[in-house]
């Protein structure tokens, strides 16, 4: 479990169709339905060597409409859970469509005091990040919210308590449709307990095949300081190389894997007061571009852009948080900020949001900063509106 600061700060920051806490242990039905507002505002930098001119004519404003129905249906021992996501595009998203996609969806039956049974898409929620999640295995994280929230991964899944610690064991597909064998499937197994006050847990997925991964996490809490962490050891990776042409490559598309990569990730949360808080977290990639690496694709632009990361290609990431809220969590004021020291690539987005017992509302202005002048935008404003019904 996450510690009750850090778990506070997510709930704080995060959005999803989350059903009233309380009532999860009672019979009967529960929904909620989140209708959101998008509007992006971004500004185009001309002198952008990856979008030379604005080639690309970036920039304008885009809105979007956004809505998460979700429902939990409790009898005895069953479970029942489903939300989704609709968008509809509203202004100036030539070429886009509507789009609708179940985001979790799965039966629940508990099997005794001790064990439990799932099947069906379900969001797993793997790690301790705030920002990275290494161990996760469904949908990665949304750190600047452009989607908001998660899909879950389709799967079976046993999960078993014994002597303080919970076992969980899986069977998933990440990509059902094109499921055609067994060798298509992924399988995983998680431990979590708790040593010394320190919440820890191991993983394994696809033991024995060619992407296999193992991963561990940890989170250690006092009244307001929080340490966490994890990391992952893995047989393969999806990240992209640059080649001596300068070309960025995508991990399989020829190019060559040499040995075992690792992904780390570690973070302190320190709660000033009721209403001040921080968050530092690091993340480290063995496989992400080192200087050299930096350096043939910045040589190689514009054609070497296709696999760019714009939240920074190099292996070290660092993300910065201050927070403020008032007037009981009426509203809050907040600077977030990442940074590549590889690339030399800064986002900085100070925020403010507001929110009541049926809306909420989130500006975050983002702002570029790269020493290359990478990064195709200048500038872009997130204005997010939701009502909760």
């Amino acid at each position: 479990m996450y510690p009750r600061t850090l778990r506070r700060l997510a709930a704080a920051l995060a959005l999803g169709a989350v059903l009233p806490a309380g009532a999860r242990a009672q019979d009967g039905l529960q929904h909620q339905t989140i209708a959101e507002l998008h509007t992006f505002v971004s500004a185009a930098a001309d002198s952008s060597v990856l979008n030379p001119g604005n080639a690309a004519e970036l920039g304008g404003v885009t809105t979007a409409l956004r809505l998460y129905p979700a429902a939990e249906l409790r009898r005895g021992l069953f479970k029942v859970r489903a939300d989704a996501r609709f968008a509809a595009p509203l202004l100036n998203a030539e070429g886009s469509r509507g789009s609708a996609e179940l985001q979790e969806g799965y039966v629940g039956v508990a099997l005794g005091d001790a064990a439990y049974l799932a099947a069906g898409r379900q969001r797993l929620g793997w790690g301790t990040g705030f920002i990275w999640n290494p161990t996760r295995i469904d949908a990665e994280k949304d750190p600047l919210r452009t989607s908001s929230r998660l899909r879950g991964i389709d799967a079976v899944r046993l999960e078993y308590a014994f002597g303080g610690a919970t076992l969980n064991l899986l069977a998933a597909a990440p990509d059902v449709l094109r499921a055609e064998s067994s060798r298509d499937l992924l399988y995983a197994a998680r431990l979590e307990t708790r040593v010394a006050g320190v919440a820890t847990s191991l993983s394994a997925v696809n033991p024995g095949r060619a992407d296999w991964r193992m991963g561990w996490d940890f989170s250690a809490a006092a009244d307001r300081f929080t340490v966490y962490g994890e990391g992952t050891l893995r047989g393969a990776s999806a990240l992209s190389v640059v080649d001596a042409a300068g070309t960025t490559v995508q991990r399989g598309e020829g190019a060559r894997v040499l040995g075992a990569h690792h992904d780390v990730v570690l973070g302190t949360l320190l709660s000033v007061s009721a209403r001040w808080s921080g968050l530092v977290e690091y993340q480290y990639r063995s496989d992400a571009w080192s200087g050299a690496e930096y350096r043939r694709f910045v040589d190689g632009l514009p054609r070497s852009g296709r696999l760019y990361d714009a939240l920074g290609p190099g292996r070290h990431r660092v993300f910065g948080m201050v927070k403020m809220a008032g007037g009981e969590g009426a509203w809050g004021v907040a600077l977030k900020g990442f940074a590549d020291p590889v690339s030399g690539t800064w986002l900085l987005s100070p925020s403010f949001e507001t929110a009541g017992t049926r809306f909420r509302a989130e500006v975050s202005p983002q702002i570029f900063l790269d020493r290359d002048a990478v990064s195709p935008y200048r500038a872009r404003t997130q204005v997010i509106v939701s009502a909760f019904f």
